[in-house]
């Protein structure tokens, strides 16, 4: 019986606005004996045991400061004049708010006087930023959606230099609890049998929930998850040289998202005041996919927007069930032992009405056709850049069937030789979806001359506008490819003879691809595999080792093995993302459209501003993920080969060569992927823009040129990708005598693989797989070492020996665990916080564009690596926490000014040519670029055990993590932004007075740490 209970706390939790409470408690209690009834029951106690334990966690931590750009009051009312555009070189830029209905009049706005300021807003403040939008003007619906956001705590100008001018630190609770019970019973001397049952119930509440998105909220969530689980197990001597062992196992897995009801209050739609309904509307506020009426999506696309978010399966309620079956024989004959066994399993993975990112409608106010320049203000004036809907929620439910089974020998084929041969086979069954809810794209089906056909971008001529009736001083609309016209004189899919607007560009001419798009397939429909994979057959797993007694004194032994596993546990989210594919759920789309008619009198946005008819006026669909028909299952190829030898003073050392190599590991690619500068031969007639600023053909008429016509990304999960691991492993052990025990490990390894998980991207179009995709793993870590020890004090009562001393100074120990690790590889990354994410292409969010110039620099593909110029790597004694990385190692690819140098060159006039990558350069920059801050760690406990009588003990502990509070740094800036000539335009710059940096987090300095000291107090009693 043990009783016992830990309290943890810290020592400091880092420069935040405020100290938050970190605290870690454990309470819990074990208790076992037989089970009796004396004179009726197991009264000799042999028969019957249990034991059950349970623990308490009270958890409570501090969040990571968060940062959040939030409207201000001005702002909120259209008043602009204090509003920046971002930074550069430490000074504010001013915000030239443009107003999109002078912009499309042919004005200007890329000066805060002159003639190019006629397309802004007007400024009647003398700030020389910003603009006052009309109150006429002002959506009231987003007017009421902008104010459900924090008020700001820093001004304008803070905002501009650092990105955000709210945050926020706060505590997250993570409650825990957990019950065991086990109850044994001895049928006969051979006959038992056990029965193991436990409970686990864990807790996430607070703002940052683990599927709470809205973060930036006062409101707390909380993300439970509950784990029952029982199983079984008998084992029955048959006789002395052979057993049998049959179990079996049933596991539930439940999580939920429990939304207190002010929390969802404050994000209904009815609450905040937001009238506008969806296209899809069952009541004023909801629809199918939002029973709810909660807000919708919205995106601003400024620095650290705080974006309306949820978690695709709000309100969550995810079900998971797993029944198992195992039986073994083990048989003695000789020199050998067989064993032989089968394996089953069958698990169900439900996640209730589950979507897509437009189940309650997806605002998208980041820039567009109608853009203000400001998200904020777009946002304000209903122009949004893209809108999108969903027209269901489906029940995601994947099956997970495995059927294994083996056969082994373990021969002592000499005295000092032992051999292991073995085979397993695994049966290639395919995870299948319930319901047929799983939908992939076929190559072989998809025939382009039947792909639906999108409205074009054109200009107005007497010819392609003959009987339509069009706006005066309208010089574009969309045109219908299939009748020639800018209008429907027939009425039957648009009000007669009215021209199309421009909003139906890149949109599909009804019907779209209509009920069944072409070449999608739908689990188990039409012949189809139900699982989308074709079953392969029995994979068989060949297995071998051997231990060899060198020189038969027992001393010394070399050994080794290799074995193949393959992995028949697909991840549930291999078929997640299949159930928000077409047909299974569409997504209606508008671009570049409005909620606000302009001049305050009446609201396009009604619900029904788009024509909701089967098929109409939807966009090329966006994949969420395609799995190929012939898809395989991953393995991995395992080996090793070391040697133990007992070196004296009880210690025993081993070395072993250790390697592990992954094939057909899963990777993403995207299959509809624009070429790199295809749409530089594609410049719209239309609409062409400027010299330096051209607007090229919308991607998805491209793709009816160089991919799949009639839709978008189209991410393929396939199983090519490989991985190999390659290690030294050293480790001595000394075990406990003379009151001390230690050991210590070190690991030399490299790790390489092409992505990191089967949802990781690989390059497809830019040039060698081998330089832009295959690098360190994001894992690897070239030494790792680590020591840890167990000392037991002398006992004071050895001299004197009395109450008091063996009380006080008598039952004292000391252990500990010291690290030391290399650190993570480094890549460059679109985000200051993505370390260890490899593959990571670089792209428009990189460059600093002036506003004339175009910032499409390579017309397709999948962005851009920066070519390296010098040593990124520093040495120690250069290398600090402004500077880890050397940022003057990094440009950008060589750029092409068509009119003022000749290609190759790296000289460049912003807005006054277009500007783009020489042809076919990507950049030269691997996916590695170095290695992050190490780590050295040292943990230490002190214990004090009290002997209380013959049956009572008690058992003090004082644990502390980071002893010594050493700082330790752990990620690095690796989000490079250039300017257009290009020089870094987020290097360390220092203010005016020499001493302050100009921008928060510039590229290469360390922007986290990990752990301070953290104190951890226990106490056990066992009796």
């Amino acid at each position: 019986r043990d009783w016992f209970t830990f309290e943890q706390k810290d020592k400091v939790t880092g420069a935040l606005p405020h100290k938050n409470q970190y605290r870690y408690e454990t309470f819990g209690y074990n208790v076992g004996g037989p089970i009796f009834i004396p004179g009726h029951f197991n009264a000799n106690r042999e028969k019957a045991f249990f034991f059950f334990s349970q623990e308490i966690l009270k958890n409570t931590q501090p969040n990571s400061l968060r940062k959040f750009t939030v409207p201000t009051d001005r702002e909120i009312n259209g008043d602009y004049t204090q509003t920046f555009n971002g930074s550069s070189n430490g000074a504010t830029k001013p915000l030239f708010l443009a107003d999109p209905l002078l912009i499309a009049a042919g004005k200007k706005c890329t000066a805060a006087t002159g003639t190019n300021s006629q397309g802004c807003f007007p400024n009647p403040s003398s700030t020389g930023t910003g603009g006052v939008i009309p109150a006429n003007r002002l959506d009231p619906n987003f007017q009421n959606l902008l104010r459900i956001y924090p008020k700001p705590m820093f001004d304008s100008t803070f905002q501009a230099l650092n990105g955000y001018n709210y945050q926020v630190v706060d505590t997250q609770t993570r409650p825990v609890r957990q019950e065991i019970l086990r109850v044994d019973y001895n049928f006969t001397n051979n006959l038992k049998a056990f029965v193991r049952g436990m409970n686990l119930h864990t807790h996430n509440n607070g703002v940052q929930a683990t599927t709470n998105k809205n973060n930036w909220s006062p409101d707390p969530a909380d993300y439970t998850i509950t784990g029952p689980n029982v199983g079984g197990t008998i084992t029955w001597i048959i006789n002395p040289t052979l057993v049998n062992e049959v179990t079996v196992g049933w596991a539930e897995w439940r999580e939920h998202y429990v939304v207190p009801q002010k929390s969802l209050n404050d994000l209904l739609r009815s609450t905040v005041g937001f009238n506008y309904g969806m296209i899809f509307a069952t009541g004023q506020f909801t629809s199918a996919t939002n029973p709810l009426g909660i807000l919708p999506f919205v995106s601003y696309g400024v620095s650290n927007s705080p974006n309306v978010n949820y978690d695709n399966r709000f309100p969550l309620n995810d079900n998971a069930y797993t029944w198992t079956y195992s039986e073994g024989i083990s048989k003695l004959w000789g020199n050998h032992q067989f064993k032989a066994g089968i394996q089953s399993e069958r698990a169900t993975y439900w996640q209730l009405h589950t979507g897509t990112n437009g189940f309650p409608g997806n605002f998208n106010f980041s820039g567009g056709a109608n853009s203000s320049g400001n998200g904020f203000a777009n946002a304000l004036l209903g122009n949004f850049n893209s809108y999108t809907e969903a027209t269901k929620n489906v029940n995601y439910a994947p099956v997970t069937r495995i059927l294994e089974w083996y056969v082994q020998d373990t021969w002592k084929a000499l005295p000092r030789l032992t051999l292991d041969l073995g085979v397993r086979f695994t049966a290639g069954l395919p995870q299948i979806p319930r319901q047929h809810m799983a939908a992939t794209f076929n190559q072989s089906m998809y025939n382009p001359a039947v792909s639906p056909k999108l409205f074009q971008d054109v200009t107005i001529n007497g010819t392609n506008s003959a009987g339509c009736t069009v706006k005066a001083g309208t010089t574009r609309a969309a045109l219908n490819p299939l009748t020639g016209k800018v209008c429907d004189t027939t009425g039957t899919i648009f009000p007669t003879n009215a021209a199309f607007p421009t909003t139906r560009i890149v949109q599909f001419v009804p019907l779209g691809y209509g009920p069944n798009p072409d070449g999608m397939v739908i689990s188990g429909i039409n012949g189809y595999p139900q699982g989308l994979i074709d079953f392969e057959g029995v994979f068989v797993a060949p297995r071998f080792g051997f231990a060899w007694d060198i020189f038969g004194d027992g001393k010394t032994a070399l050994r080794g093995g290799f074995g193949v596993n393959f992995n028949p546990r697909q991840g549930a989210g291999v078929l997640g993302d299949l159930d928000s594919n077409p047909p299974l759920i569409d997504n209606f789309q508008q671009f570049d459209g409005s909620t606000w008619s302009g001049n305050g009198t009446s609201p396009v946005f009604n619900g029904a501003f788009l024509d909701t008819t089967v098929g109409k006026f939807q966009s090329p669909a966006n994949i969420s993920r395609l799995l190929l028909r012939n898809s395989t299952q991953p393995r991995a190829y395992n080996t090793s080969l070391g040697v133990q030898r007992q070196i004296g003073f009880g210690t025993v050392l081993d070395v072993a060569y250790v390697g592990s190599f992954g094939r057909h590991m899963g990777q993403l690619s995207d299959l509809n992927q624009v070429p790199y500068g295809a749409r530089f031969g594609f410049i719209d007639p239309a609409n062409p823009g400027t010299a330096s600023k051209p607007t090229f053909i919308a991607d998805n008429f491209l793709r009816y040129f160089s991919g799949y016509g009639g839709y978008g990304n189209m991410p393929v999960l396939n199983f090519t990708g490989n991985s190999s691991y390659h290690s030294l492993q050293t480790q001595v052990t000394h075990r406990f005598s003379r009151g001390m025990q230690f050991g210590g490990v070190w690991t030399w390894s490299k790790a390489m693989d092409y992505n990191e998980t089967d949802k990781s991207n690989v390059a497809r179009n830019a040039g060698s797989p081998q330089l832009y995709n295959y690098g360190p793993a994001g894992y690897d870590r070239t030494h790792i070492v680590a020591i840890n020890y167990l000392v037991s004090l002398p006992k004071a009562s050895r001299w004197w020996d009395n109450a008091f001393t063996r009380t006080a100074f008598d039952g004292w120990q000391v252990a500990g665990i010291t690290r030391f690790s290399a650190g993570a590889p480094l890549f460059l990354s679109t985000s200051s916080t993505a370390n260890g994410n490899s593959n990571t292409f670089l792209g428009t969010g990189n460059l600093q564009v002036p506003s004339g110039a175009n910032s499409d620099l390579w017309g397709g593909g999948e962005g851009f690596r920066t070519n390296l110029i010098g040593n990124p790597h520093l040495s120690s004694g250069d290398r600090n926490y402004f500077h880890y990385i050397n940022p003057n190692a990094f440009t950008l690819p060589d750029v092409v000014d068509c009119s003022t140098a000749p290609p190759g060159t790296n000289i460049v006039i912003p807005g006054t040519a277009f500007c783009h990558f020489a042809n076919g350069n990507f950049g030269n920059t691997k996916s590695y670029i170095g290695r992050g801050p190490g780590l050295g760690n040292f943990n230490m406990s002190l214990f004090k055990n009290f002997k209380v009588g013959e049956r009572w003990s008690i058992q003090f502990r004082a644990e502390a993590y980071n002893v010594f509070n050493h700082a330790q740094f752990d990620g690095v800036n690796t989000n490079p932004k250039f300017n257009l000539d290009g020089t870094l335009a987020n290097g360390l710059v220092l203010q005016a007075d020499g001493i302050t940096p100009a921008v928060a987090d510039w590229f290469g300095r360390v922007n986290s740490s990990r752990d301070p000291r953290i104190l951890q107090f226990a106490l056990r009693i066992t009796f």
